[in-house]
């Protein structure tokens, strides 16, 4: 039988790709593999990995001390080491060297070469490789039949070397090991010109593997897991740049019956690069190998008793804890190279015959002068070790800038250490002052140290200048405002002006204005005026008014100017406006009067921001709306309005697009028909927002809005607050304070917001927004709900619940309704039905289950008449088409119904416009649209309490009465009018001056005949008798009031007619105790009320008594009696004085309750089973409370520990923990249960008395399933994404779109940590609700809304984004998940949060509540953006934020190690850190990397449109500035981070310009007029977006590179566009720097964004380089981005040098 001994895995790849033959073939497989062995009987030498092995197996590898010969990189790719080429004599590399070399140079995976020192002098000529007097030189062995071992993922992961200490075992394999071993004699090398002679048994292997690892002799062909294998190989064989590789000496195999011997740990030396590694030493045991490193190579120092070994110019050392030179032996050494075993001879012997004594320095110091006084600079002098005697040494100040006697006090003395202490201060007093000077310097030397030598002999002290120069006071600018004002018929009118200040001022400012004509002629049109504008102190804004003169001329709108001049106090901003006198007046037959919107309207949803250009013309006369509301204006970059938030589509701009949109509005007005515009929408940004992040004020706000309206002439304006807007107190706040000013300016115009809502109704954030406008004192026209996307869990579409969407609609608007009334209430405002509008999405909704039918419509315009609704509309008009069955599309409802179905039920709904459609023919806004040849026709309709007077032409207008019957209106002469009265509805049409015997049946449309018989028989009686008319009834309405505790409350009873009357109207009332009485409860009243003639309503309102008493509610009844001109309706009605006192209640004490908990066994030791108490509330008093733990299925001091004892919550303490010591083991067996159970509670009652504690069995029966083979799940390298949610949407990328071949980390983003320290969904519809189609899941099944019950999925709750991500997962097992928090949009609350203990305690419990929620994440990203700042305007920040982070991280670092413990799961922490040197000063790198995983360095947007100079978003180095990618790795090197953590950032995304002159170098640094189109965002191309543009050659793009700054980019000369970009050959060279620089890998934002499934991928190229090990010269030989234009630099495009400058 054989033996199982085990050999570190670090070692074993390092043995097996240094073999003489394993280089091949059969080395390639056995690196996949991660087996050593034997093969057909046949001996394999595995030998130290040194140069001497590649010297006695023929390797031309000796630019690689360690990497066989096949690693080696060329310009043609991967080549194969021919035995000829062993006798070649490649030259190494200088001493010291880590320059990255040529693409024909071999690039190493493993350590950088030997220095030059260590040449082929220092060994023996073709040595060979030593024989260890061990058994594990050689060993032999039999056939091996059957096993393979697999390499687990936790044995290559990264993440447990960055995890563990230094000195931690190193992971292990099994290598089977002979029962008896043989020597075998040392392997000669062989001559230059014979073929490597490899054993039969072998060569017939590697005949079988042919297939598999391809033809040919030398290394494997170009196939994935070829490539992969001998990339595991290579990066298992070098060492992680954090730690020494530590060989225990039980690797090697011990035959049968040996003794067992003390381990010893050999730890090789190295010239790993830039690491400092502390080994804990035993020289009783222990060796340092330094294998032939020359004596040249290192220096050996000792500080505080520690031997310290310098590799000498590789910034390395090593040092031996505790352990002193003097206690080393020659023993402890290994050293091939005779002076480096003469140099540890000598020092030694020197260091046993000597103690050394120390060394004493003398440290910089600084300090703020102060202003007056004296301050301590206090320099620290120390002893580089504790000495056994006295030392002493002398020290005396020195003059630098500043000047003893002036600036401080000269000093000079002696510092004495006793023995044993190794610090002492040297304090120098410095004057203060308060004058403005530079930092100022003197010196401390020191000087005749005893017993001790000097190391840093002199020190720099710095007194910092803390004065300030007086702050220079910059004057105020003033600006002016346009402004606009309709002319009217006759008069005047004012013209108002704004003039402001750009900030208050504490001296009077004075400004003198004049007008000036534009189109209006002064003396015709308006009064010329000129003056001076006055602002006192602390006034920033005044007006200025022009007269205007009325005319009933039609005539264009016209324009005239103010200039400001001569300011004093103040210099000129904005100095000319423009007025403009808008025409209201109409030609004859341009449709009447100016469009009305009244109590109630229709006003559908058109996206102006389309292409080509709705026409409102056409559409109103397609669909029957005379209104509609024009969306969306948004913020554009610039910070302005435009149409879809695009620079080029501001109102009035000189674009093709934005002059079509304004004149498709002019045009609709101007023939009677109006738009409502609407600012806001889901995409993009609210210019609110956009102003709270540029630091504007509201008035500036204000004035924005005011021009729009003044743009459009509107008298309706929408805000379509959604998406984060909702949410954003900062903007919401700004938006109610600039329409406060708003309204004080241009009272006329009445504002709507339009609103998310649920079935329940506003969503708390919108109540928010409502609740803001009130106290702002805005004047809401109403509040507009969007009826649409709920979701599945809040309004049902299948199973039981399921309701239509129109029952949602109007359970929607019956919420809102609640709400505002309740809300308005509480400001002592009334909030009615003409307040409310409603907002369908017709047809199926984004969410696809929804779908909003015709039948919908007409049931929610149903209810909207009889409550009387001010506002319907729908989104959108132009989906008011039929298309392709439940897919919707903007212009189409994905329903099989005509166009116009919807518009033709809602057009008839509120105020109708006539509309003039020109050489169409008139026509009214409603019905059909049918042309009215001479006149106009008025479409009778339930308007709600609306009495509209008509100028009414009997000869040839028309009145419309649709489908009304005969019984629905009234028919009446009045005073010579005739007068229609709607029944039931409080509405009246008056044809004024127009008597009922003029009208004739072709005044009248009708769809219902009666309803033309009856206005026939209402004409022929006109005048010979007069008509019959039905009196109205009258009626009280029940009422209810609080009584309140003193004073009177009215209990207001309303008293309505059924209709309108001609005559006035008159009832009698009284009031009659019911269980209220008069007097006592209430004031008895009696009297008349009176209806005026038109009027419908009253009230009596009855004085209720407040009181304290507590009682039940009580009634009273008011009664109707005699009632004149009216008949009675409901007589009486009740009165509930509602009691509002309650009595004092006793005390109830707390209930107290355990909660279930689980954990994972362990296979060891024990872990900690968690059950958590609680009250049910704080108490006042202490509570205690007894527990016991029992047995269930666990046995107590088999499975657990039982414990029991007392718990005690301090008053207002609620929560407290017990933990059950659960025992681990490795036994197979179900899970066990014990329980924990509560007794004898004082202070509180039980509540949940009994838990039960469940621990999981973690063991196996069977074997791990094998690692996937993908070569991605087999690399320790990170390739990155970032995936945005909300890239499913107008990207359409899903999670089924990511390369899981090619990425093993995902991070989802983002969660918002809100200001309570708690972090959730952002997009909760994406992350958990969304249900996609087949072509979009990962599993090719669709998510369906319905499951039978018996269907698993019929309870899942978890579905979007997230169940998705499971479903990755599944498919690509090595694939990790991160969830992302915050981000640049969500930082806001980051810095208060993490200020408090309280608040990173609370964050870490959320995030810890996240991952055990949401299963498939397996760590957390922060995405912080910033620390200390340079975020978005309004974060919060600190100074302290940076070490605030650290602690954070700490917390969360420690809980996520307990929820190990509890799942069996590893968690991982990566940070989005930053790459610019100004903000990565305030990240504390420090601090934050003992916590983190990966720092995920964001090395892009160095440059971007915020500049007005071109740039490069992404340059490897040499910018001026200092924001290029060598900088920033340079820094996170230098602050001691782990290499291995550091994964560097690219950009899937380009940042370009417009208006770029060429300059010679296609743009580069040239001044821009603005930003460049981009694809969703003006200044951001989407790199699959560019990639295509720039593909096709006649979009007249040139692709260029900047050699110095190591960068592409391409230039547009005709359209005179810039913009950044990465092509593969950019990112392979990025990736092969990060690698060879033992970097952790790349990470890509975003990976929506990416040519996915291209050659030209540049994810791809990332995976190709890091995981494939492909070289920069083949990578960019596939790819088709080629041919660039070299600037600067030597004109070639090379790999990248790992320079020392890092």
């Amino acid at each position: 039988m054989s033996r199982i001994a085990l050999v570190p895995l670090d070692r074993l790849a390092a043995q097996l790709t240094n073999s003489a033959w394993a280089v091949g073939r059969v080395g390639a497989l056995a690196a996949v593999l991660g087996i050593g062995g034997v093969f057909g009987g046949t001996a394999v030498a595995t030998a130290e990995p040194d140069q001497a092995n590649d010297a006695a197996s023929g390797s031309s590898a000796q630019t690689d001390a360690r990497a066989g010969a096949d690693n080696r990189r060329t310009a043609s790719g991967r080549t194969a080491s021919q035995p000829a080429e062993a006798a070649d004599g490649t030259s190494r590399a200088p001493a010291g060297a880590l320059e990255r070399p040529g693409t024909d140079i071999t690039r190493s995976h493993a350590s950088p070469a030997l220095p030059a020192a260590a040449t082929s002098a220092d060994r023996p000529e073709g040595a060979v490789t030593p024989v260890v007097p061990s058994a594990a030189a050689a060993v032999s062995a039999p056939v091996i039949s059957a096993p393979v071992l697999s390499v687990a993922r936790n044995q290559v992961d990264a993440r447990i070397a960055r995890r563990s200490a230094v000195s931690a075992a190193p992971v292990q394999v099994p290598v089977v090991v002979p029962p008896a071993v043989q020597d075998i004699p040392p392997v000669a090398a062989p001559a230059a010109a014979l073929p490597v002679q490899i054993p039969s048994a072998a060569r017939n292997l590697l005949d079988a593997l042919s297939p598999l690892l391809g033809g040919g002799t030398g290394a494997p062909m170009e196939s994935p897991m070829a490539w992969a294998g001998l990339a595991v190989a290579r990066r298992l064989g070098r060492q992680p740049a954090a730690q020494a590789v530590v060989v225990p000496a039980s690797a090697a195999a011990v035959p049968p019956g040996a003794a067992t011997a003390v381990t010893p740990t050999i730890t090789k030396i190295t010239w790993a690069w830039g690491t400092n590694t502390a080994i804990p030493f035993n020289p009783a045991t222990d060796k340092l190998d330094f294998s032939w490193m020359g004596a040249g190579n290192f220096d050996v120092t000792e500080q505080s008793g520690s031997t310290r070994i310098a590799i000498v110019g590789n910034n390395q050392t090593y040092t031996l804890t505790n352990v002193a030179v003097r206690q080393l032996q020659m023993s402890n050494i290994i050293a091939l190279d005779a002076g480096a075993q003469t140099k540890w001879q000598n020092l030694i012997t020197a260091a046993q015959n000597t103690v050394s004594t120390p060394t004493v320095s003398i440290a910089n110091a600084s300090v703020a002068e102060g202003n007056s006084g004296s301050a301590d600079l206090s320099f620290t002098v120390s002893l580089s070790k504790a000495s056994d005697k006295t030392v002493t040494v002398n020290y005396a100040t020195g003059n630098g800038t500043a000047t003893a006697g002036q600036d401080y006090t000269a000093k000079s003395g002696t510092v004495t250490f006793a023995p044993g202490v190794v610090s002492q201060q040297v304090k120098v007093a410095v004057t203060g002052d308060a004058a403005v000077e530079s930092d100022e310097t003197l010196t401390v030397a020191l000087s005749a140290p005893t017993n001790a030598t000097l190391a840093t002999a002199s020190a720099t002290g710095t007194i910092v200048n803390d004065d300030t120069p007086p702050v220079v006071v910059t004057p105020p600018t003033v600006s002016i405002a346009n402004a606009s004002v309709a002319e009217g018929n006759s008069g005047n009118s004012d013209l108002a002006f704004t003039v402001t200040l750009s900030k208050a001022y504490d001296k009077t400012v004075t400004v003198n204005y004049a007008t000036g004509n534009g189109t209006a002629v002064a003396g015709q049109d308006y009064t010329a005026k000129t003056g001076t504008v006055t602002f006192a102190p602390g006034v920033v804004s005044q007006q200025v008014t022009v007269s205007v003169t009325g005319d009933t001329v039609v005539e264009p709108s016209e324009t005239l100017t103010v200039a400001l001049s001569s300011p004093t106090n103040a210099t000129l901003a904005t100095a000319s406006a423009t007025g403009t006198i808008l025409n209201d007046d109409a030609a004859p037959g341009s449709g009447g009067n100016q469009a009305q919107w009244g109590n109630a309207f229709f006003a559908p949803y058109v996206d102006m921001g389309g292409w080509p250009v709705p026409d409102l013309l056409k559409i109103s006369q397609a669909t029957g709306a005379s209104l509609v509301t024009a969306a969306f204006l948004q913020a554009t970059p610039e910070g302005k309005l435009g149409w879809a938030g695009l620079s080029s589509l501001t109102p009035g701009a000189a674009n093709e697009q934005a002059q079509a949109i304004d004149k498709s509005i002019r045009d609709f007005q101007a023939a009677g028909g109006d738009v409502m515009v609407s600012l806001g929408g889901a995409a993009g940004t609210s210019l609110a927002q956009s102003y709270v992040a540029r630091g504007r004020s509201a008035q500036e706000l204000a004035n924005a809005y005011a021009e729009v309206i003044d743009t459009y002439g509107l008298s309706h304006i929408d805000f379509d607050i959604e998406g984060y807007a909702v949410a954003d107190p900062a903007s919401i706040a700004l938006n109610s304070q600039a329409l406060a000013l708003l309204q004080q300016a241009k009272p006329e115009v009445k504002i709507w917001y339009t609103l998310p809502v649920l079935p329940t109704g506003l969503t708390a954030d919108g109540l928010n927004v409502v609740e803001s406008a009130l106290k702002a004192g805005v004047n809401l026209a109403g509040v507009n709900v969007m009826a649409m996307d709920y979701g599945e869990s809040a309004a049902p579409t299948s199973g039981p619940n399921a309701q239509t969407m129109g029952t949602y609609a109007i359970r929607a608007a019956e919420g809102t309704y609640a709400q505002l009334s309740s809300l308005y209430g509480k400001y002592g405002k009334t909030y009615g039905y003409s307040q409310l509008g409603v907002t369908p999405m017709i047809g199926v909704n984004d969410v696809l289950t929804e779908v909003f039918t015709a039948a919908d419509a007409q049931a929610l315009e149903d209810y909207s008449r009889a409550k009387g609704l001010g506002m319907l509309s729908f989104w959108s008009v132009t989906r008011d088409n039929p298309g392709s069955l439940g897919q919707a599309t903007p212009t189409a409802s994905g329903l099989n119904l005509p166009a116009g179905s919807f518009s033709n039920i809602f057009n008839d709904y509120g105020t109708i416009n006539v509309v003039n459609y020109g050489s169409s023919g008139g026509g009214t806004g409603g019905g059909t649209g049918t042309p009215v040849e001479g006149g106009t026709t008025t479409v009778i309709s339930w308007k709600w309490g609306t009495n509209t007077a008509l100028a009414f032409d009997p000869a040839k207008d028309k009145l419309d009465f649709g489908w009304f019957q005969p019984g629905n209106f009234e028919i009446s002469e009045v005073s010579g009018s005739t007068r229609i009265a709607i029944v039931g509805n409080s509405q009246t049409y008056t044809l004024t001056g127009v008597p009922l015997g003029t009208m004739s049946t072709g005044n009248i449309v009708a769809l219902d005949p009666a309803t033309v018989t009856k206005w026939q028989n209402a004409i022929a009686g006109a005048g010979q008798s007069t008509p019959v008319i039905t009196p109205p009834t009258v009626s009280v309405a029940n009422a209810t009031v609080s009584e309140g505790n003193s004073g009177s409350a009215n209990l207001a009873f309303t008293v309505s007619l059924s209709k309108a009357h001609d005559k006035t109207v008159t009832v009698n009332y009284a009031t009659g105790n019911g269980t209220a009485t008069a007097g006592q409860d209430y004031t008895a009243k009696t009297g008349t009320v009176t209806f005026a003639p038109g009027v419908v309503s009253q009230q009596v309102n009855i004085a209720v008594t407040g009181d304290t008493a507590v009682e039940s509610n009580e009634t009273l009844t008011v009664t109707l009696s005699n009632p004149s001109g009216a008949t009675l309706g409901t007589v009486t009605a009740t009165g509930t004085i509602t009691n509002d006192d309650s009595a004092p209640g006793p005390v109830t004490p707390p209930s107290v309750s355990v909660s279930n908990a689980t954990v994972a066994e362990g296979n060891s030791g024990t872990r900690n089973l968690t059950f958590t108490v609680t009250l049910s509330k704080a108490a006042t008093t202490a509570v205690s409370v007894n527990y016991a733990t029992a047995n269930g299925t666990a046995t107590a001091g088999q499975d657990y520990t039982a414990t029991s004892g007392t718990l005690t919550f301090a008053p207002g303490v609620v929560s407290q923990q017990i933990n059950v010591a659960v025992t681990g083991d490795t036994t197979v067996e179900p899970s066990e249960t014990l329980t924990v159970a509560l007794s004898n509670p004082s202070g509180a009652s039980l509540g949940t008395a009994t838990s039960t504690g469940t621990i999981s069995n973690d063991d196996s029966s069977t074997a791990p399933p094998p690692v996937t083979s993908l070569p991605i799940a087999m690399t320790d390298k990170v390739v990155a994404a970032y995936f945005p949610e909300w890239g499913i949407y107008g990207r359409n990328f899903q999670v089924a779109d990511i390369p899981g071949e090619q990425v093993n980390h995902v991070i989802y983003s983002f969660l918002n940590l809100t200001s309570s320290g708690e972090v959730a969904l952002y997009d909760s519809f994406a992350a958990t609700e969304k249900r996609f189609a087949a072509n979009e899941t990962v599993s090719g099944e669709a998510d369906l809304w319905y499951y039978p019950p018996s269907d698993p999925r019929s309870t899942q709750t978890v579905w979007g984004n997230f169940n998705q991500l499971a479903q990755l997962k599944e498919k690509y097992p090595h694939m990790r998940v991160s969830i992302a928090i915050g981000g640049w949009t969500l930082s806001q609350h980051f810095s208060t949060v993490t200020s408090t203990a309280a608040g990173r305690e609370k964050m870490a419990n959320s995030i810890v509540s996240f991952l055990t929620t949401y299963q498939m994440f397996d760590g957390v990203d922060f995405d912080w953006e910033y620390p200390g700042g340079g975020g978005l305007d309004g974060n919060s920040q600190s100074a302290a934020d940076g070490a605030n982070y650290a602690e954070l991280l700490k917390v969360v670092r420690t809980k996520l190690d307990a929820l190990e413990q509890q799942t069996g799961r590893e968690y991982d922490i990566s940070v989005a850190s930053p790459a610019g040197y100004d903000k990565i000063a305030n990240f504390n790198l420090a601090g934050l990397a003992p916590s983190v995983d990966f720092f995920n360095v964001m090395s892009y947007d160095f440059h971007g449109t915020w500049e007005t100079t071109t740039g490069h978003q992404s340059a490897f180095t040499g910018d001026p500035n200092g924001y290029d990618i060598e900088t920033a790795i340079g820094l996170y090197l230098a602050a001691g981070v782990d290499p291995g953590k550091i994964v560097l950032g690219a950009p899937l995304y380009t940042r370009g310009w417009s208006g770029v002159a060429d300059g010679g170098d296609g743009g580069y640094l040239e001044r821009t007029s603005g930003a460049a189109p981009g694809t969703f965002e003006a200044g951001v191309y989407d790199y699959k977006d560019l990639l295509a543009q720039v593909q096709n050659p006649a979009n007249g793009w040139k692709l260029y590179w900047d050699d110095n700054a190591q960068a592409a980019y391409v230039y547009n000369p005709s359209k005179g566009l810039f913009s950044s970009f990465e092509t593969p050959t950019s990112i392979a060279q990025k990736a092969q720097w990060a690698d060879d620089l033992g970097l952790g890998g790349m990470m890509f934002w975003d990976i929506t964004n990416d040519a996915v499934g291209s050659p030209e991928s540049l994810v791809k190229a990332a995976y190709d380089s890091l995981v494939l090990g492909r070289d920069l010269a083949t990578i960019r030989s596939n790819s088709a981005l080629k041919g660039e234009a070299i600037v600067g630099g030597d004109g070639r495009i090379t790999a990248l040098p790992t320079g020392t400058n890092l």
